[in-house]
């Protein structure tokens, strides 16, 4: 666990974790934490990082609590979908916040990323459900996948 969130230190870090590791940082929502890391080791050798805003651990308990009960409407930060042909671009999306919201790629199939609220030109079967034309739902998830992998 890395609690300084200073990109030298963290990227230091990396080093020392052994094959399958993780990581876990901290930063602070109010500074960048922008680091170098090459992502080859992740695939070849199982590393993980997962990060925390500093939140306490009962605010993040009420949260999980909140999403676990479906009062939080996750599906509605979803701004953009792609397949994996768009992982690329869905990172740089990211990075720059191209999208109000959230970035989901789909590793199994092939996609440009799209905007939720374009979807109707690249596969208006899954912008049809769509709820009120720009929240993902279920059944547009559903559609998604059946339309891509040809399940049926």
């Amino acid at each position: 666990m890395v609690l300084a969130p200073l990109p030298a230190l963290i990227e230091g870090a990396v080093g020392y974790l052994a094959e399958g590791g993780l990581m876990k940082h901290l930063r602070r929502p109010a500074q960048r934490n922008d680091c170098n890391h090459r992502f080859e080791r992740n695939v070849y050798e199982g590393i993980r990082f997962v990060g925390s805003s500093g939140s306490r651990p009962k605010d993040m308990v009420d949260t999980l609590a909140f999403t676990e009960s479906r009062e939080l409407p996750t599906r509605d930060s979803l701004a953009a979908i792609g397949g994996i042909d768009a992982m690329a671009d869905g990172v740089r999306g990211v990075k720059s916040a191209k999208f109000p919201g959230k970035t989901v790629i789909f590793p199994h199939i092939r996609m440009p990323l799209t905007a939720l609220t374009e979807l109707d030109k690249v596969m208006p079967n899954v912008y049809a459900k769509l709820r009120d034309g720009k929240f993902w739902t279920q059944e547009a998830e559903d559609e998604l996948l059946r339309s891509k992998l040809e399940l049926d």
